[in-house]
Order: structure tokens, then C-alpha cells, then sequence
């Protein structure tokens, strides 16, 4: 009787993580683009979506792609050299999402050091 009763006890916790797993698939993506004031595409640009460090690059055309994701809200971060630091939060939807973000120049520049 104990090993019948561990038996659907196992079920029963597949069916309920299967039931669970349900509201939460991996059919969101975030798109978008990177440019500076002056709208000009900035390229090489890591674009990072928190918490998981889901990362990914730039291109020439300053856009940027990531996949696979839960519905939910992200803070994403985006640091780039002479720009300041990009802090926000945006709510992914399943489907497509886009973004536009756009970099301000840093207001306290650091100081070029020739050695």
C-alpha cells in the first residue's frame, strides 16, 4: 500500500506542476533599438534584461533582439561609454515587444589618462 500511495502522490505533483507550467510559457520577445541624442544607431551596446542577465548586442543598425522570455515586468540596464548609465522597467507581453531607447552623453566625462 505505501508504494501505491507514493505512486499517486508523484502523479498528482507532475499533474499539478504540469497544470502550473501552463500560465508560464517562453513565448515573449523583446526588440528594439539604441541610438544617441541625436537618433543615430549606436552599435556594440549590451542591452541586459534583470533578473537573469539575459543579454544580448547591438548591431550596426543599433537594434537589438531577445527571445524566449516569460510574460512579466524587467528592469532593463543598458551602460555604453561616454553615455550615461540607462535604468528602466518595461512589462513583456507574449508576442512581440518593442523598445526605442535613447542614450544621453555622459554629463561628467572621464578624464583621458596617456601613459
Amino acid at each position: 500500500m505505501p508504494i501505491a500511495l507514493a505512486v499517486k502522490c508523484s502523479l498528482l505533483l507532475v499533474f499539478c506542476c504540469v497544470l502550473q507550467s501552463q500560465g508560464r510559457q517562453l513565448n515573449a520577445r523583446l526588440t528594439g533599438k539604441v541610438a544617441d541624442g541625436n537618433g543615430k544607431p549606436l552599435e556594440g551596446i549590451t542591452v541586459v534584461l534583470q533578473p537573469d542577465n539575459r543579454r544580448a548586442l547591438t548591431n550596426a543598425s543599433g537594434e537589438f533582439n531577445i527571445g524566449k522570455l516569460f510574460e512579466g515586468t524587467y528592469p532593463i540596464v543598458v551602460n555604453a561609454a561616454g553615455f550615461e548609465p540607462y535604468e528602466s522597467e518595461i512589462h513583456v507581453k507574449n508576442g512581440i515587444n518593442s523598445i526605442s531607447i535613447m542614450l544621453k552623453p555622459d554629463s561628467n566625462p572621464r578624464k583621458k589618462v596617456n601613459i
